[in-house]
C-alpha cells in the first residue's frame, strides 16, 4: 500500500494493522477483497446497492427483512464516521475506502451463512450505537490529536469488527475439522465491541474535558494530564490482561487440540459432512416444516416425551435424510445451546462402531469447547487411554453429555446397515444410545430408517413418525414448483399434477424422477403419453432408462455399473477411467493412456442413476456413486436388464467385472518388479510415478475381497494361485505396506476375548477350504509371522517411527529363508539368504550347532521315541560365500532315554516332550561341531564325519560320573564335564545391606548379641555337616574333602611369582573388596574405558592357605553383596530392614543383620558345582580330575574352556568365582571376579584362550538392578529395570608357571547395553564370535545388532592387536540397519566376520524352540529377578502355523549393505581405584567365634 505524502494518523494505524498480523493473515481473502475494493470508487450508495442483490438472492422473506433492518442503521451511521476520517486524512481516500470495502466484503460474502445478519443483529445494533456516539463530536476531532488516536483506534476496531464477521462465516461455511455444525460464534465479536465502547467513552470523557478546558482555561492542561494518565494506566492494565488472555488461551488450544487428535477420524468426519450438506442442498424450499407442527415431534424436542426417542419411519425416497438435515438446522436455530449430533449411513460406504462413535464425540466435544474453552480433568483423563478402545470413546461421550445442557443425537439411514456384520456395527451404536438416553433424560434420540425386521426389534417399543404419509404435502409443492418451470399449458397443469401426485403417492425419489422423464417430452402430446404409458414403479423406471442406453453404448454402460455398483468404497472417476481402460485393452499386460476412455463417453452415460460427487476441484478426483440405494438393489436383482432384446452375454452386470479388473491391473508386466523410490516418489519398472496409476491402490487393498464375491471355479482358482506365486503379489504387497492403511496390523474383535488377535483377510475365502493349494495361506501366515512387523510400518505416519525410512523397502526381507517349499521364497530380495531344511525334512524339534566361522552347521532332529528308544537324524550342512548352505551328510543316530537320561532334561508328554524350564537343552554342541551330548552322553566325529559315542555312564565305573551334564568341552584327549544343578527361588538369597547410604567399611551390627548364640549353634552343626559328608557312600566327594581318592583328589595350591615381574598399571588397583566407594558408572561421551598394561613375564601372587573352616561371606558384614554379589561358600547373614523391627527408635535405622541357620545350606542338599575330567584317549575312559563345591549364587550358560597345549582349565563358578584348574597335578585355585558397578551381579561369564595359549579372555555379561529410591509408598511388585552390560577382560597367563600362576590383567574395557524389566535365563538374548583379536558381540533383536570389541589395546607391547580396526579404540556398530524375522528375538544370532579372501558378512539365526514348563521367577527381595519366561514355540498358538519350528537361516550381507563400522559410543569409563576385572585374592574370612567381640552402640 503506497501514499502519495506523508501518512497520515489514520493511514499509519492502518499500516501497523495490516503488518501486525502474521503472514496467513495477511493473505486471507477477505484482506485482498479489501485491497482489491479500493481501487474503484465506494460510497454509501455503492454498499445500497450491495444490500438489495443480497436481498434478492435470499428467497426466504424473513431473511430479506433482517438484512434491510439490521444493516441500513450501519450505513447512515458508518456515513457520518466516513465524514469525520474523509475531513482528517485529506486527500488520499484509502482509509475511508476501506470502511466501506470491508462492509461489501460482508455483505457480498453474506450467502456462506443465511442467517447471518439474524445472528448478528444485537452486535449490529451495538455497533451502531457505539458509533453515534463517537460522531456526536465532529467539530472536536480537528482540534485535539489525542481525539483523532482515539478515532484511529476505533477505525481499526471496525475493521476488526468485520474482518472476524467474514471468518466466523468461513468457519461456519467450511465446517474446520470436527467443528461439526458449530454454530456462529458472537463471543470474539463481542469482545471487539468492548473495544469500541471502551473508545466512545473515553472520546466522551475526553471531549468533555476539551468543552470544559475551553471556558475554564487553566483547569485543562492539569485535567488532561491526569486523564492521559489514567489512559496510559488502562492500556497497559488491558495490555497485561490480553498477555494473560492470550497465555490461557494458548493453552486451552493446546488442550482441545490434543481431544481433536485422539478423536482422530477425518476421512469418516468428511464423508458425514459431505453427506449432510449434500443433503441439505437438495431440500427444496418450503419443505420439512410439517416436521416442527407435529405434536409427537414437538413433545419429543421439548422433553415431554418419555423416552425421548422418535423414529422417522418412511418407504425408500421418502425424503428421510433430508428430512434430518432439516431436523439438525432447526434444533441449531431454536435450541442454540445444544449439541447436535448426527451421522449418515451411506450403502456404498462400510461405518464400523468406533468411526461412528469418534464422529459424535466429535462434534459433542466442539460445542463444549466453543461454549467453555476448557477441558475437564475427567476429559483429561479419559484420553490418556487408547482412542481405539470403544469403551474409552463412549467414556468421553457421557463426560461431554453431562457437561452439556442438552444432546440431540439423530441417525439416519440405519436400513443401509441391515446385511452381516454392517448391522453388528451399527446394532453396538444404537444399542449405546438407547443407554444413554435412558441413563441422561438431558438426552434425545432419533433416528430415520425403512421398516426393517431387525430395526423394528430395537425401535418398536419408542414413537414412530410416518414420514410418507406427512411429506405428501411436501411432494405437491415440490411437484407445483417443477410443473412452473415447464412449458405446459396452464390448462393442463392441474391433470398433470394430480397424474403425478397419485404416482408418487408421497415419495420424494419417485416423484424426482418423474420430473426428470417430464422434462426429457419434446410435445405436451409427449409429456402426456409419458404420463399415461409411464411406469408406476421404481423398477419400471429403471428398467425404462435402461432400454434408453443406445447398444453400441450398452458395453460401455455395463462396465460402468458393474464398477461402481460392486465397489467397495466410490471410485474416483480416474479410477472409474483406468478399471474401464484395462477392462477393455487388448494388451491388458501393459495398460496404456490410449486405452483409457474420453471422460465425456462415460459422463454421458451416468444421468440419471450416476452421481459425480462435487468433493475436489479436480474432476477427475471426484467421486461416482449411486444416486440411491434403489438402484443397487435393482442392479443386483436385474443383472441382465442391459441384455434384454440383445443376444450378447457380455453385458450382464457382476461382480466378476471389478474382480477381473483387479486382477488385470495388478498383473501389468510393470509390476513385475517391485517399485523403485525417487526422492519422495515410487516409480514403476517403465520409470512412471505412482501418481500416474490411480486404480493400482484400490486393486491391491480389495483384489482379494472382489475374488469372494465371485464364485469359485477350477479356471478361477487356478488364475488366482498364477498371481499369487508370480512376482507381481510381491509388488502388491509393497503397494499394500505403503498405501493401505492397517492392512497388516493386528485387530481385536468386540465379540471376542482381548486373548484372540486378528489379521486382515487377504486370501479369498474359499482358499481356507481343504485343497491341494492350502498350503499357499500357510506359506502367507510364516511370512506374516517373520516379516507383519515391517510391513505394517509403510503407512506408518507418526514421526519418530524408526522404520519410516525404510518403508517400502520389502526387499530387505528375507526371502529365501521361508524356506524353498515356501512359494515366497522366490521373491526378490537384496540379500541371499536360505534356510537350513532339506525337501524332505521331518517333523520334530530342532538342536543346532555352529562352527567357531561359521562354514559348518549340525542340525539334529529327535524323530522318534519309542519304547525307551531315541532316534535322531544328524544333518551337516556346508555353506559358501554368497550361496546358499548345502547338505552333505545326514546320520541316523540312535540311543535310549536310560543311557542318556532323557528325562532329566525334557517332560515327556502323548505328543511328545516339551524343555523343562531351567534345565539344559537336551542336546548340545561343541563350539568346534567336533563333540556332541544327547542328554549325559557324549559324542565325538569319527574320520568319515560320523559321530560315535565316547563316554556315557555305562562305560565309566565311577560314582562321580553325573547323571545330568548341562556343559562340556572336549580336546580329543582330554573332556570335562560341569553341572549346576538347578536352584529354585528358595535356594537363593541375597548377602549384605541394601541401605544405599553404607559406603564404606564400619557397617552397624545392630542387636547381634542377641543372636549370638543360634549364630554359634549353627556354625557347629554346618562344620558337622562338612567333616561327615565323604563318610555317606552316596555323596559325591567334595574338593576340600580330605577323605576322597588320591587317583583325583584336587587341592588348592598356586606359585607365587618374582616381584620384578610384577610391574603394572593395574597394581594401584589391588585394593579390598570392601573399600572405596560403590560407584554407578556412567557413559562418558567421547572417553574410552580401555585400558591396558605393559608386563614383562608373569606378576607375582601372594600365597595362602585354604582353611577347613567354612567362610562367612563379607556381605553378610559389610554390606559387600550390594556392592557385587559375593558367592563365597557358608552360611547366610539375613537381613532384617527396618519394617521387621520395632519402630519406637527416631531417625533412620540402618538394616540388620542376623546369623542364622538356613536348612538348605547343608551340603548334601543344597546345589552344587561340580565338575570332572576324563582321559578318553584309551577304550576305556579315566578319570582324572573331579572337584564339587556348594553353589550359593547361580550363573547361566558358562561353560568351562579348556587351554589348547597344556592341561589347564578355567571354569566360572558362580556369581563371582573363577575355578583355574592343573588338571592333571589335581591342583586349583579360585579367584573373585568382581562386577563393575554396584547392585550388580554376573549372569554369564564366557572363558576363552587365544589360539596361541598365551592369553585368556573373559567376557561377562553383568545386570544391574538399582534399589527402588525410599521405601515406602512404592507399589508391591515395582522393580527398577535390569540394566546389562558386558565386562570383557584379557589377561596374560605365565609362559613358565601357565597352569599353577594367577593370569595378570592386561587389558578391559566396559559396554553398555540396553535396560530390561526382566532377562530369561534359559535363553539369553545375547552370543559371541570369538576371533583372535576381536569379539563380536550379538543381540537377540528384530534388527542386527552387533558390537565389534578389540581384545587387546593396540599398543600392548607383546600383542600388536588388532590392525584391521576401522575407527579409533572403542566398540564399533554397523552403519546401516539390517532389519531380521520378528523371531529373531527369541532366537540365537551368531554373526560371522568375513572369511579370509572374502568380503560377505554372514549370520545364522537358530531354530526356535518349546518350552512349557511354569515360571522360574524368584522374590524380588532375595533375587535380581532375571526371570525365567515360559518359552512358548514362536507359532504354537498361530492359526495355521501351529506347532511349526522355523529351522535354522541364513543370510549374507555385503559391504555395501553393513555400510562398515562406526563408533558405538556406548563405553563406560571405569575409575582406576576399585580393582573391576582383577582376579583378588581370597580374602580374610569372617570368623564369629573371633570376630564378634562387640560393645554397646544403640542401647
Amino acid at each position: 500500500m503506497i501514499f502519495n505524502s506523508e501518512p497520515t494518523a489514520f493511514q499509519r494505524a492502518l499500516i501497523e494493522y495490516l503488518m501486525g498480523l502474521p503472514e496467513k493473515k495477511r493473505k486471507r481473502k477477505f484482506i485482498v477483497d479489501c485491497q482489491r475494493s479500493i481501487k474503484g470508487p465506494l460510497t454509501a450508495d455503492a454498499i445500497f446497492e450491495s444490500i438489495k442483490l443480497t436481498e434478492a438472492k435470499s428467497s426466504q422473506k424473513t431473511a430479506k427483512r433482517v438484512i434491510r433492518s439490521a444493516l441500513r442503521p450501519v450505513v447512515h451511521v458508518l456515513k457520518d464516521y466516513y465524514s469525520i476520517v474523509e475531513a482528517l486524512v485529506s486527500a488520499d481516500p484509502t482509509p475511508t475506502a476501506i470502511i466501506w470495502a470491508a462492509l461489501k466484503v460482508v455483505i457480498d460474502g453474506a450467502d456462506r451463512f443465511v442467517s447471518l445478519f439474524d445472528t448478528i443483529k444485537e452486535e449490529l445494533q451495538s455497533l451502531t450505537n457505539y458509533l453515534q456516539r463517537i460522531t456526536e463530536y465532529e467539530w472536536l476531532y480537528n482540534d485535539s490529536n489525542d481525539l483523532q488516536d482515539l478515532l484511529c483506534k476505533s477505525y481499526i476496531n471496525i475493521l476488526r469488527f468485520w474482518h472476524r464477521v467474514d471468518k466466523e462465516c468461513d468457519r461456519s461455511c467450511f465446517n474446520a475439522l470436527f467443528c461439526a455444525i458449530s454454530s456462529f460464534s458472537t463471543a470474539k465479536l463481542r469482545g471487539i465491541l468492548n473495544n469500541i465502547k471502551d473508545n466512545a467513552d473515553q472520546i466522551e470523557k475526553l471531549a468533555g474535558i476539551i468543552e470544559a478546558g475551553k471556558a475554564k482555561g487553566e483547569r485543562e492542561s492539569a485535567e488532561l494530564e491526569r486523564f492521559k494518565t489514567e489512559m496510559e494506566r488502562t492500556a497497559a492494565r488491558k495490555e497485561r490482561q490480553s498477555a494473560t488472555d492470550w497465555r490461557t488461551q494458548q493453552m486451552a488450544d493446546r488442550q482441545g487440540k490434543k481431544v481433536h487428535c485422539w478423536l482422530s477420524s477425518q476421512k469418516a468426519y468428511e464423508a458425514n459432512q459431505s453427506q449432510y450438506r449434500a443433503h441439505k442442498a437438495r431440500r427444496h424450499g418450503g419443505t420439512c416444516e410439517w416436521l416442527i407442527s407435529d405434536e409427537k415431534y414437538k413433545a419429543w424436542f421439548n422433553g415431554s416425551l418419555i423416552p425421548s426417542v422418535i423414529w422417522l419411519r418412511g418407504h425408500p425416497g421418502s425424503g428421510k435424510s433430508t428430512l434430518c438435515s432439516s431436523m439438525i438446522q432447526s434444533i441449531e436455530r431454536l435450541d442454540s445451546t445444544a449439541a447436535v449430533a448426527f451421522h449418515f449411513y451411506q450403502f456404498d460406504q462400510i461405518h464400523s462402531t468406533l468411526e461412528t462413535l469418534r464422529v459424535i464425540a466429535g462434534q459433542l466435544f466442539e460445542k463444549l469447547w466453543n461454549a467453555s474453552r476448557v477441558i475437564s480433568e475427567d476429559i483429561n483423563k479419559t484420553i490418556q487411554g487408547t482412542s481405539s478402545s470403544i469403551e474409552n470413546v463412549q467414556s468421553l461421550i457421557k463426560i461431554l453429555v453431562t457437561n452439556i445442557p442438552r444432546a440431540y443425537f439423530i441417525l439416519d439411514g440405519l436400513d443401509e446397515e441391515c446385511e452381516g456384520s454392517r448391522w453388528g456395527e451399527a446394532q453396538a451404536t444404537l444399542d449405546f444410545l438407547l443407554e444413554l438416553s435412558r441413563e441422561f433424560p438431558r438426552v434425545r434420540l432419533a433416528y430415520s430408517s425403512q421398516f426393517r425386521p431387525c430395526i423394528d426389534d430395537k425401535l418398536r417399543n419408542f414413537t414412530a413418525i410416518e414420514v410418507q404419509q406427512a411429506a405428501e404435502g411436501d411432494v405437491t409443492g415440490y411437484l407445483e414448483h417443477s410443473l412452473n418451470s415447464l412449458e405446459i399449458p396452464d390448462d393442463d397443469k392441474p391433470v398433470v399434477l394430480e397424474n403425478m401426485k397419485r404416482k408418487a403417492e408421497g415419495n420424494f425419489l419417485w416423484a424426482t424422477l418423474m420430473v426428470v422423464m417430464i422434462q426429457e417430452a419434446s410435445s405436451p402430446k409427449e409429456l402426456k403419453q409419458c404420463l399415461e404409458d409411464g411406469p408406476s414403479k421404481l423398477d419400471e423406471y429403471y428398467r425404462r432408462i435402461f432400454a434408453r442406453f443406445d447398444k453400441p453404448h450398452r458395453l460401455l454402460a455395463s462396465k460402468i455399473f458393474s464398477l461402481i455398483a460392486y465397489a467397495r468404497r466410490p471410485l474416483r472417476l480416474k479410477e472409474l477411467r483406468e478399471a474401464i481402460g484395462i477392462l477393455q485393452s487388448s494388451n491388458p499386460a501393459s495398460l496404456e493412456d490410449a486405452d483409457l476412455p474420453f471422460t465425456r463417453s462415460v459422463r454421458k452415460l451416468f444421468a440419471p442413476l450416476i452421481q459425480i460427487q462435487n468433493d475436489s476441484d479436480d474432476l477427475e478426483e471426484c467421486t461416482c456413486r449411486l444416486f440411491h440405494s434403489t438402484v443397487r438393489e435393482f442392479l443386483y436383482k436385474n443383472p441382465d436388464v442391459l441384455s434384454e432384446g440383445t443376444a450378447g452375454s457380455n453385458l450382464r452386470i457382476t461382480p466378476y467385472l471389478i474382480f477381473n479388473a483387479c486382477l488385470l491391473y495388478l498383473s501389468q508386466a510393470r509390476y513385475k518388479q517391485l517399485l523403485v523410490r525417487s526422492d519422495t516418489r515410487w516409480m514403476d519398472s517403465a520409470g512412471l510415478s505412482v501418481d500416474r496409476h490411480p486404480f493400482l491402490f484400490y486393486s491391491a487393498k480389495y483384489w482379494d475381497k472382489h475374488v469372494s464375491d465371485v464364485d469359485e471355479t477350477k479356471k478361477l482358482r487356478i488364475r488366482v494361485k498364477r498371481f499369487l506365486t508370480s512376482l507381481n503379489f510381491q509388488t502388491c504387497i509393497q503397494v499394500q505396506s505403503l498405501w493401505v492403511g492397517g492392512q497388516f496390523h493386528i485387530f481385536l474383535r468386540n465379540d471376542q476375548p482381548s486373548t484372540n488377535f486378528y489379521l486382515r483377510r487377504i486370501f479369498p475365502i474359499w482358499f481356507f477350504k481343504p485343497s491341494e493349494d492350502d498350503h499357499l495361506w500357510r506359506d502367507y501366515r510364516a511370512f506374516m509371522h517373520e516379516w507383519r512387523y515391517l510391513l505394517q510400518c509403510g503407512s506408518c505416519e507418526h514421526p519418530k517411527c524408526h522404520f519410516l525410512p525404510y518403508a517400502g523397502d520389502i526387499d530387505r526381507c528375507f526371502w529365501g529363508a521361508l524356506g524353498s517349499q515356501n512359494f515366497m521364497s522366490k521373491f526378490k530380495g537384496r540379500y541371499v539368504s536360505f534356510m537350513f531344511q532339506s525337501e524332505h525334512n521331518p517333523s520334530g524339534q530342532l538342536y543346532e550347532g555352529v562352527s567357531q566361522t561359521g562354514d559348518q552347521l549340525e542340525l539334529i532332529r529327535l524323530t522318534a521315541r519309542t519304547q525307551g528308544k531315541l532316534s535322531f537324524i544328524r544333518e551337516r550342512w556346508t555353506s559358501r560365500d554368497n550361496l546358499p548352505a548345502v547338505l552333505d551328510k545326514t546320520q541316523l543316530i540312535e540311543t535310549d532315554t536310560k543311557t542318556t537320561n532323557w528325562s532329566l532334561y525334557v517332560e515327556c508328554t502323548g505328543n511328545g516332550f516339551d524343555m523343562r524350564t531351567g534345565r539344559a537343552k537336551p542336546v548340545s554342541f561343541s563350539q568346534d561341531c567336533l563333540f556332541l551330548r544327547i542328554g549325559c552322553q557324549i559324542f565325538q566325529k569319527d574320520s568319515e564325519g560320523d559321530y560315535v559315542s565316547l563316554l556315557k555312564p555305562g562305560d565309566v565305573n565311577d560314582p562321580h560320573y553325573p547323571a545330568y551334564i548341562e556343559d562340556f568341552v572336549s580336546n580329543r584327549r582330554y573332556t570335562i564335564l560341569t553341572t549346576r544343578r538347578v536352584i529354585t527361588s528358595d535356594d537363593v538369597y541375597v548377602g549384605g545391606f541394601q541401605d544405599k547410604k553404607i559406603e564404606t567399611f564400619g557397617t552397624d551390627l545392630l542387636k547381634m548379641e542377641a543372636r549370638l548364640t543360634a549364630a554359634a549353634a549353627f556354625i557347629n552343626s554346618y562344620n558337622d555337616i562338612v567333616k561327615n559328608a565323604d563318610a555317606d557312600a552316596d555323596d559325591e566327594s567334595s574338593a576340600w574333602s580330605s577323605k576322597s581318592s588320591a587317583s583325583d583328589e584336587a587341592y588348592e595350591s598356586w606359585s607365587e611369582r618374582a616381584t620384578e615381574e610384577s610391574i603394572s598399571q593395574f597394581e594401584d588397583d589391588m585394593i579390598t573388596q570392601w573399600t572405596g566407594r560403590a560407584l554407578d558408572f556412567k557413559r562418558g561421551p567421547s572417553e574410552s574405558s580401555d585400558e591396558a598394561i605393559s608386563t614383562g613375564s608373569d606378576a607375582s601372587a601372594r600365597d595362602d592357605t585354604a582353611s577347613s573352616v567354612p567362610e562367612i561371606p563379607p556381605s553378610a558384614v559389610i554390606g559387600y553383596g550390594r556392592y557385587r554379589g559375593d558367592s563365597s561358600d557358608g552360611p547366610v547373614w539375613a537381613g532384617l530392614t527396618d519394617e521387621d523391627l520395632d519402630s519406637g527408635s527416631d531417625g533412620d535405622v540402618p538394616d540388620i543383620y542376623t546369623y542364622y541357620r538356613h536348612k538348605k545350606m547343608a551340603e548334601a542338599t543344597h546345589p552344587h558345582n561340580s565338575i570332572v575330567v576324563f582321559d578318553t584317549s584309551s577304550l576305556i575312559p579315566i578319570k582324572v580330575f573331579h572337584f564339587k563345591r556348594v553353589l550359593p549364587f547361580m550363573i547361566y550358560d558358562s561353560p568351562p574352556a579348556i587351554h589348547p597345549f597344556k592341561p589347564f582349565l578355567v571354569w566360572p563358578l558362580s556369581d563371582s568365582d573363577v575355578f583355574f584348574a592343573d588338571f592333571m597335578a589335581k591342583s586349583y585355585f579360585i579367584r573373585k571376579l568382581r562386577p563393575s558397578t554396584s547392585h550388580t551381579r554376573h549372569i554369564f561369564m564366557k572363558c576363552h584362550f587365544s589360539p596361541c595359549g598365551r592369553y585368556l579372555h573373559i567376557a561377562s555379561l553383568e545386570g544391574q538392578r538399582r534399589p527402588m529410591e525410599g521405601r515406602h509408598g512404592k507399589a508391591k511388585n515395582e522393580k527398577s529395570p535390569l540394566c546389562l552390560a558386558l565386562l570383557l577382560m584379557t589377561y596374560r597367563l605365565s609362559d613358565s608357571k601357565t597352569t599353577r600362576a594367577p593370569p595378570v590383567l592386561i587389558y578391559r574395557t566396559r559396554l553398555e547395553l540396553s535396560s530390561v524389566s526382566s532377562l530369561s535365563v534359559s535363553r539369553l538374548p545375547f552370543t559371541l564370535t570369538w576371533t583372535s583379536d576381536e569379539l563380536y558381540l550379538t543381540c537377540s533383536h528384530s534388527t542386527l545388532r552387533v558390537y565389534r570389541i578389540r581384545l587387546f589395546q593396540s599398543h600392548t607391547v607383546n600383542h600388536p592387536g588388532p590392525t584391521n580396526m576401522d575407527k579409533g579404540d572403542g566398540a564399533l556398530v554397523l552403519q546401516k540397519t539390517i532389519f531380521l524375522p520378528n523371531t529373531a528375538s527369541r532366537r540365537e544370532v551368531h554373526y560371522f566376520p568375513p572369511r579370509v579372501g572374502s568380503t560377505a558378512v554372514q549370520i545364522i539365526i537358530g531354530s526356535e524352540t518349546t518350552t512349557k514348563e511354569p515360571l522360574l521367577k524368584a522374590a524380588d527381595n532375595r533375587f535380581f529377578g532375571f526371570e525365567d519366561e515360559t518359552a512358548l514355540c514362536a507359532t504354537d498358538n498361530v492359526i495355521g502355523l501351529k506347532g511349526i519350528l522355523s529351522p535354522p537361516i541364513g543370510c549374507y550381507f555385503k559391504p555395501t549393505d553393513t555400510g562398515g563400522w562406526i563408533n558405538a559410543n556406548n563405553l563406560s569409563e571405569m575409575p582406576t581405584d576399585l580393582g573391576i576385572g582383577k582376579l583378588d585374592q581370597r580374602l580374610e574370612r569372617f570368623n564369629p567365634d573371633d570376630d564378634c567381640d562387640l560393645e554397646p552402640y544403640i542401647i
